[in-house]
């Protein structure tokens, strides 16, 4: 039977109203299953002013595993990296090496309630209807900065799913796609690690968890800042140890604004690693450096706060402990 009139088209509309979501609560259920979509990609990365960086090809399985390959520059072309959630394999072909990190996909995940509540924060988030990409209908999200000089992020979803296929970033008369799925394909087996027999093998040293003010300071023989408060809504996440031995140690600190990921490294200055493409102090025998897909002067600000020319306090403690943990699991 029919149901006509105003009832009928009530009845109609009513369950699709009930059902909507805010493109707030889109995003934060999109976060929550963030690189959990089985399957086999080809995706593209850029950096911030859009010059192409990686290609690579990556597999997921339903089991939280992933294996990375990647295609491109030719001088990485073959590098794998299989993720157990929590180890990352990396394994070298042309000269056979394995090295594993005791860092997976666990340990890298930011809390989604800490970055729902600073994208509610720093950004205006709206929805509607993008374009195809990889082939899909997309759902589109764009997050406009509160804050001046942060860059408007818009993310295309594939429709019906929380499966991100793009990435563009905003700034000014600047435009650029930082990340972009060229084609996808359904994977549903379980990942193996690839065969490295005869290789040989080594296990990093880090990460490994923050220790107290005292132990930072014997360990790295640096006075690490981390600061009580950051510039655009920035927050740090968590503080944490690398290097490959303790001889090399520095200290990783990342921060976020619920999207942009900014890293931070502290370290004696011969033993800090050279990345290209990064902000970078250097005072008192300490080099601080800032790495992410963000501006160059959105870097620098945020890696001002971390000088170390910064005043401590009066006990030489950190500036603050209040956002100073590590979210590595204590074994």
């Amino acid at each position: 039977m029919k149901v006509r009139g105003l009832s009928g088209v009530l009845l109609t509309i009513l369950p699709a109203i009930l059902c909507a979501e805010s493109p707030l609560e889109y995003l934060d259920r999109a976060l929550r299953a963030e690189r959990m979509t089985p399957g086999v990609f080809i995706q593209q990365h850029r950096n911030f002013a859009g010059q192409k960086t990686q290609k690579v090809m990556v597999m997921r399985d339903g089991e939280g595993q992933s294996l990375v390959t990647i295609l491109e520059p030719l001088n990485l072309q073959g590098v794998q990296s299989f993720d157990t959630g929590r180890e990352m394999h990396t394994y070298y072909p042309d000269s056979k090496q394995l090295i594993i990190r005791p860092w997976g996909s666990q340990q890298a995940r930011v809390d989604p309630k800490m970055r729902m509540r600073l994208i509610e924060r720093n950004y205006k988030v709206s929805s509607g209807k993008g374009p195809k990409v990889a082939g899909l209908l997309t759902t589109k999200i764009t997050a406009q900065p509160v804050a001046k000089d942060v860059p408007r992020r818009t993310m295309y979803f594939a429709r019906g799913s929380t499966n991100l296929l793009k990435i563009e970033v905003s700034l000014g008369k600047q435009n650029s796609t930082i990340f972009e799925t060229l084609s996808q394909s359904p994977y549903s087996g379980t990942l193996q690690p690839p065969a490295s027999n005869g290789w040989d093998r080594a296990t990093t040293w880090g990460p490994k968890p923050m220790g107290t003010d005292q132990q930072t300071r014997v360990l790295l023989r640096i006075a690490p800042v981390i600061p009580k408060t950051l510039p655009k809504g920035f927050e740090v996440v968590d503080s944490f140890y690398n290097g490959r031995d303790a001889e090399s140690a520095f200290l990783i600190t990342r921060v976020t604004d619920g999207l942009t990921l900014v890293t931070i490294l502290q370290g004696q200055t011969k033993v800090m690693p050279t990345i290209p493409g990064t902000e970078q102090i250097k005072a008192r025998g300490v080099s601080v450096i800032a790495d992410g897909l963000a501006p160059a002067p959105l870097l620098t600000e945020i890696l001002e706060a971390f000088s170390p020319t910064r005043a401590q306090s009066p006990r030489g403690e950190l500036a603050t402990t209040a956002n100073s943990y590590s979210q590595y699991p204590k074994k």
